[in-house]
């Protein structure tokens, strides 16, 4: 299985290359494609989305990413794409191209098929650079049973890794420095073809079978799209774009540093809180020197100019001030809206890690341009966590 893996070659084939990075995150499936359609078209009646099934002839990557002209907040289109060695392929049209996680879970959950999500991307683009998977057994419920994740915060690389090792990782490179080097398109292809999959090369699909498409129909306003042109070549390298500013707003530069995503900052990794669809967004966890959780105040209501500028506190934190971002309404304003004490809904706690994501404009022109807000908490006491507020800062 590895023999013929490495025949491929490489990890990207030129196609995926002059797409990229549409391939970036893919979920692959170890069942027949036919039977993977069916759960995916069960998966979304279950959500109650209507859509199309219909079978489809391309005879290449070029021509299932080519017969796509819109992108997506959310998966709209999704093609099935048989594979070797008993791999299926999930390939679907979110801007995000990271993929669809919520989707393989319940694969596994549901209809205990194993699977193996992945995205990975040595550039920034639309999201930041690093890379992920997440092994789920069919025999385990769902849960995973391995991840991985080495990946860019802004500030520094982090890496986390969950559940026992897969026989094909190298886990002697986990040690490497700097940290980014642990896991990378490379290594995570050398990985899967230990697997018999390589998703990037075009000879590991079998295109002379009829390919399953799935669209949905009847979108709601919520779906916002983009042009396939507005998504190519976002590619740049991580460290070398100098085409936005890094890090944080300055006035809380201090009290944040690279997120960890086993905790709340998982629930804004995929960027689809902003609220204005750029591609780009920072994720920060908000320093807490105890590590023992801190309160977290929201405002009381929808701010309106009269009422003062939104301010959101994480214990002794002004962790956002809509008063510091020059393009919101409140710049000018000099008073602070009130806040009141958040509660967990679950168990009534009152001690919260948090996350906080800033939605960068493509004309940023300093670290407080940005056009959206978004916080996450977890609960210290009980591990409830949610996004618990947001603000349009543009």
């Amino acid at each position: 299985m590895l023999g013929r893996m490495s025949e491929l070659g490489g990890p990207k084939d030129d196609v995926v290359r002059r797409w990229w990075p549409l391939a970036r995150g893919m979920d692959l499936v170890r069942a027949p494609a036919d039977r993977v359609a069916a759960l995916v078209a069960s998966e979304l009646e279950r959500s109650s989305l209507p859509f199309e099934r219909r079978l489809v002839h391309p005879a290449s990557l070029e021509e299932v990413f080519a017969t796509v002209p819109s992108f997506t907040n959310v998966p709209t289109t999704f093609f099935v794409l048989p594979g070797l060695h008993g791999w299926t392929v999930i390939w679907n049209n979110s801007f995000l191209c990271d993929g669809y996680d919520s989707l393989a879970y319940n694969l596994t959950r549901l209809h205990g098929v194993d699977t193996l999500h992945f995205t990975s991307s040595d550039t920034d683009g639309p999201m930041l650079a690093g890379t992920s998977f997440t092994w789920r057994d069919g025999a385990a419920a769902g849960e995973p049973s391995r991840s991985v994740h080495c990946a860019s915060g802004g500030l520094a690389w982090s890496f986390h890794a969950t559940g026992r090792p897969l026989p094909g990782e190298d886990l002697a490179v986990y040690a490497s420095s700097p940290v980014r080097a642990r896991l990378d398109e490379e290594k995570l292809s050398r990985l899967l073809a230990t697997m018999g999959a390589a998703p990037w090369r075009e000879a590991f699909y079998d295109f002379t079978a009829p390919i399953q498409r799935l669209d949905r129909i009847a979108l709601p306003s919520s779906i916002t799209s983009r042009p396939i042109g507005a998504i190519l070549g976002r590619g740049a390298a991580a460290e070398a774009t100098g085409e936005l500013p890094e890090g944080p707003p300055e006035y809380v530069r201090a009290h944040v540093h690279a997120p960890r995503w086993d905790g709340p900052a998982a629930l804004l990794r995929d960027g689809s809180w902003c609220g204005h669809g750029e591609p780009a967004f920072s994720i920060f966890d908000v320093r807490e020197p105890s590590g023992e959780g801190a309160t977290v105040e929201l405002p009381v209501a929808p701010a309106e100019r009269g009422a003062g500028a939104p301010l959101v506190r994480v214990g002794h934190v002004i962790a956002y001030d809509a008063r510091h971002h020059p393009a919101s309404s409140f710049e000018t304003t000099s008073l602070a809206a009130p806040t009141r004490p958040f509660a967990c809904p679950r168990c009534a706690g009152a001690r919260f890690h948090a996350a906080v994501g800033f939605e960068i404009p493509a004309d940023a022109g300093s670290n407080v341009d940005t056009t959206w807000f978004a916080i996450a908490i977890e609960c210290v006491a009980c591990a409830w966590s949610d996004l618990v507020w947001e603000d349009e800062t543009a």
